[in-house]
């Protein structure tokens, strides 16, 4: 599995506070189980990589750097048919999941190191098609919103100041939108090929208190940012009988 990603972060004014973008590589490992009038799915997927970073110091200088990247996210989903017409299928789905977005920031002559974690716990709604065509072959389409339901983002200052948390506010609603193409065989086996893209806001926080050996030096605050992710995936799947 091959991605895109690229994540911006502004200050209230609008103005960009830093920016990422860059290729991270990794997979996912999931399965799906079908009853008389539902799927089940249970998925986890995990993507790495360095990434370009560019930002600013507290004094306004620019800074250059790289950021190493490491996302996971596990995925418990739904699934019920809404129509069935000659080749096509549609189908509604909802999903709950966990989102984690380790970030490590290397220093530079003019700044030190910064790591974040952000943990985003998220609901989706959506609907999926399905189109069978002859010989096997089949494409799907799926388009899906996400709402947060809970956020977490701790900050590691290496030693510059005590580590830290707030909790990032909601931006409004992510989206995300899937095609695909595959071929399946009737032993159950099918490979597919799949391009996706997913756009989540993540919202401010608080200023919360920072503090240096527990005694406060100022005062800390997510900006709230845009991610974004187009994925380029390969599978192969068994459907049990």
């Amino acid at each position: 599995m091959q991605a895109r990603y690229s994540a911006v972060e502004r200050l209230d004014g609008g103005a960009v506070a830093n920016q990422e973008h860059g290729d991270l590589a990794g997979a996912r490992l999931g399965g799906l189980w079908h009853t008389a009038r539902s799927s089940w799915g249970l998925s986890l997927q995990q993507l790495q990589g360095k990434v370009a970073y560019a930002g600013r110091t507290q004094l306004g200088l620019p800074i250059r750097s790289s950021s190493q990247i490491d996302l996971q996210e596990l995925l418990l989903e739904a699934g019920h048919p809404v129509l069935a017409a000659g080749p096509w299928r549609v189908g509604a789905r909802a999903a709950l999941g966990q989102r984690r977005i380790h970030r490590s920031i290397a220093p530079t002559l003019l700044s030190t190191p910064l790591t974040e974690t952000l943990a985003w716990c998220h609901a989706q709604l959506g609907l999926q098609a399905d189109w069978q065509a002859g010989g096997g072959w089949f494409a799907n389409a799926d388009l899906r919103l996400e709402q947060g339901l809970a956020a977490r983002l701790a900050v590691d200052f290496h030693g510059l100041a005590d580590p830290a948390w707030v909790q990032p506010g909601h931006a409004g609603l992510g989206h995300s939108l899937g095609l695909g193409v595959g071929r399946a065989w009737p032993n159950g086996l099918s490979l597919q090929l799949q391009y996706s893209q997913a756009r989540q806001p993540y919202g401010a926080s608080p200023w919360v208190p920072q503090t240096r050996g527990g005694l406060a030096v100022g005062q800390l605050r997510y900006p709230g940012s845009s991610q974004g992710l187009d994925a380029l995936a390969f599978s192969l799947n068994w459907r049990l009988p």
